[in-house]
């Protein structure tokens, strides 16, 4: 547990530099690595895209966040590659201030039997968020964006 807990959070924090810099664009961001079987994956959604029911800034994240407890909400990992998700966490972020922007941060660990089955990952996350793309980030080197129209990030 602890390993993943040390993971996602240094997954998260290599991907997070965008929410702590003014002027930064609103977009809904995927970040995915492959280590050996692991796959590890962040998301970072701000605070005025979270377009879910409710009446404060603070029950839709929370909605939100409900939601992506269900990863496949998210995404769909190949069957083929025989993932096993190890966990995840999903933290809100409600207050301005020092830290990062109003939104959510997310992340999941898993462990893939066969990682070279691990082609593409299908993102299901359209279907909850009222967004035209995502950005994505695959490490170590590939940047892409992700549409409703072409919904697969390459691995």
């Amino acid at each position: 547990m602890n390993r993943l807990i040390a993971s996602v959070i240094a997954l998260l924090l290599c991907c997070n530099t965008a929410w702590g810099q003014p002027g930064t664009s609103s977009m809904v961001t995927i970040s995915a690595a492959r280590v050996g079987q692991s796959l590890l994956l962040a998301l970072e959604i701000p605070a005025p895209l979270a377009t879910v029911p409710g009446d404060t800034l603070a029950e839709r994240l929370g909605t939100l966040a409900g939601m992506l407890k269900d990863v496949a909400r998210v995404l769909i990992v190949p069957e083929a590659a025989g993932c096993r998700r190890l966990g995840g966490q999903i933290i809100v972020h409600t207050k301005p201030g020092a830290g990062p922007s109003p939104g959510i941060s997310a992340g999941w660990e898993f462990e893939c039997a066969t990682p070279d089955a691990l082609g593409a990952l299908e993102i299901s996350l359209f279907s909850s968020l009222q967004v035209q793309s995502i950005q994505a980030v695959v490490f170590p080197n590939q940047q892409i964006i992700i549409t409703p129209d072409d919904p697969y990030l390459p691995l």
